[in-house]
């Protein structure tokens, strides 16, 4: 019986020269192929490098440390919320604002620059800057999650 065994990226140690070919033979440090053939008491298939969440999961969490980054000293008084949507390869976002005026746009502009310059291509940005009263409720589009949302009191 073949026992499979994943071996990430994190936990391979690069000085000690640990490659495995992609049939499964092992060249370099035997004594952890060793180790795993007694756990496993037989034959063992060692995958190198298999992925550890879903490439739209690993997406969403880089999206959103870019955000978290992008929007350090961008948050002004007059912003409500941001809501992101990013579905690979592109990162949309919406930025509810009490009113527009040309401040809030270049703000905008910027975040957008400090998040598309986390990405490679084919990944695009398109951010936008739109006006919701404070009167008027935050709500998300759908495929939409808050990054950032404003404290406000309950409207009586």
């Amino acid at each position: 019986m073949t026992k499979s065994y994943v071996v990430r990226d994190s936990e391979l140690d690069y000085d000690s020269n640990l490659v495995f070919t992609l049939d499964g033979r092992r060249s370099g440090q035997p004594d952890l192929y060793r180790h795993l053939h007694r756990r496993a008491g037989g034959s063992v298939q060692i995958i190198r490098g298999a992925p550890m969440m879903s490439e739209a999961s690993a997406f969403r969490i880089e999206v959103l440390l870019s955000f978290q980054r992008a929007l350090w000293d961008m948050v002004t008084p007059s912003l409500r919320g941001v809501a992101v949507k990013p579905i690979g390869p592109l990162i949309e976002a919406r930025f509810i604002y009490d009113a527009v005026r040309e401040e809030e746009r270049m703000t905008v502009a910027e975040v957008e620059a400090y998040v598309v310059a986390d990405f490679v291509p084919p990944v695009d940005v398109s951010f936008t800057a739109v006006a919701v009263p404070i009167s008027a409720p935050r709500e998300l589009e759908p495929g939409e999650q808050w990054v950032y949302l404003r404290r406000e009191s309950e409207p009586e």
